[in-house]
């Protein structure tokens, strides 16, 4: 449920979209290139707490709040915030001199659906270049 006065995001992201990072409403599956991107985005712990504390608030949080917490400095917030964006888990919604971000919940799930099918029982494909080694190491 979105904050009050924010709505929820719909369709694709403009960013997202020209990188080819957004989800259409009826396409609810990531490319390699989307899961790379989301992966390395959550790479950096601050950017995953940021989106803890997004889905803690209702899906959506003012900026002002995340800077009050992190105590880091607005450049430093912005640049975690555009990170969240550009990998399509986020979505900055400006209105007027302020700043929420919102969780694209689709995204979301579309990468822990993904995630779960690559760890959940699926065999993990080992690259061409690799294979040599893996046999000879017994596996």
């Amino acid at each position: 449920m979105p904050a009050r006065g924010i709505e929820e995001p719909k369709g694709l992201l403009p960013i997202a979209q020209s990188q080819g990072l957004a989800l259409a409403e009826n396409h609810q599956q990531l490319t390699d290139h989307q899961f790379t991107r989301i992966t390395r985005t959550l790479a950096e712990p601050r950017r995953v707490r940021i989106l803890q504390e997004i889905a803690a608030h209702g899906n959506s949080i003012p900026s002002a709040c995340l800077l009050r917490r992190h105590q880091v400095s607005a450049a430093t917030l912005s640049h975690h915030a555009n990170e969240l964006e550009n990998s399509g888990l986020v979505e900055i919604v400006r209105h007027g001199k302020f700043v929420h971000l919102v969780l694209r919940r689709d995204v979301w799930q579309a990468y822990v659906k993904r995630l779960s099918d690559l760890i959940g029982g699926s065999e993990l494909p080992i690259p061409k270049e690799h294979a040599a080694r893996f046999e000879r190491c017994g596996g």
